[in-house]
């Protein structure tokens, strides 16, 4: 199947792309400004996959992973048991825009997300 039958002119691809090295470059690049928005602490995050759409540059929908995020009460006592139990835990969404000159911005940030959400679409907020 080519790259015309897998994504709309100017929609979101369709299927879910695993991170590579570039997103997660990006993802180190825009931490001051993720971190901003939410509460990273020194934890690695890791992009796990993506989609992406085309505009004059090119829009990323990441999944991420971070092992410190900001909960409620009772999910951090969930999320100490997912923990102790070796899952990894504090999913968010980000929305990463590469321009034409390669320079990449953070548009957006969903928050909280688990690891089984979809990566879907979303406006710049």
């Amino acid at each position: 199947m080519n790259i015309v039958s897998k994504m709309l002119c100017g929609g979101i691809s369709n299927e879910e792309i695993k991170a590579d090295d570039k997103i997660n470059a990006m993802l180190e690049k825009l931490r001051p400004k993720i971190a901003e928005k939410i509460a990273l602490g020194d934890q690695p995050m890791t992009a796990l996959s993506y989609k992406s759409q085309i505009v004059a540059g090119k829009n990323y929908f990441v999944k991420v992973k971070n092992v410190l995020f900001p909960y409620s009460v009772y999910s951090v006592q969930v999320l100490l048991l997912q923990v102790s139990a070796g899952e990894s835990i504090g999913h968010f969404h980000v929305r990463i825009y590469e321009d034409l000159k390669g320079e990449v911005s953070l548009s957006g940030i969903q928050h909280p997300k688990t690891k089984d959400d979809e990566i879907q679409y979303f406006e710049i907020h």
